[in-house]
């Protein structure tokens, strides 16, 4: 999981279309870092996201290995892109990342109208 620091108020005082434009640039490089590593990401949830390492190849490199790599990869991609938004006059991102390890499931889970590609379980 990761999300933006503090991006409530962020987006209280910003103009809806700047904060997409602003995290369409940002879970774009948060992606191509899980990517990157053998990721997969699960979803978007406002202005975080949730990714998934070991499956569906569960025969991978280890997957804490791959996330914690991914997470550097995503510290790396922040940089940059602070850099980007500093040059623009755009506050830069405050990100907070967690993982954690643990068995899943990982499957389809929805309705017969919609279904989604996720994990299930207490990691």
């Amino acid at each position: 999981m990761a999300d933006v620091r503090s991006f409530t108020v962020r987006s209280m005082h910003s103009d809806a279309g700047a904060i997409v434009q602003l995290l369409s640039r940002y879970f774009t490089r948060m992606s191509e870092a899980i990517h990157a590593h053998d990721g997969v990401v699960d979803k978007f949830i406002g202005d975080g996201l949730l990714a998934f390492f070991g499956e569906p190849d569960d025969t991978a490199a280890d997957p804490c290995v791959l996330a914690f790599d991914a997470v550097a990869q995503m510290r790396e991609n922040l940089r940059q892109l602070n850099e980007e938004l500093v040059s623009e006059g755009i506050e830069p991102v405050r990100i907070r990342v967690g993982l954690e390890f643990g068995r899943v499931i990982v499957g389809f889970v929805g309705s017969a109208a919609r279904r989604e590609y996720t994990v299930i379980g207490d990691a």
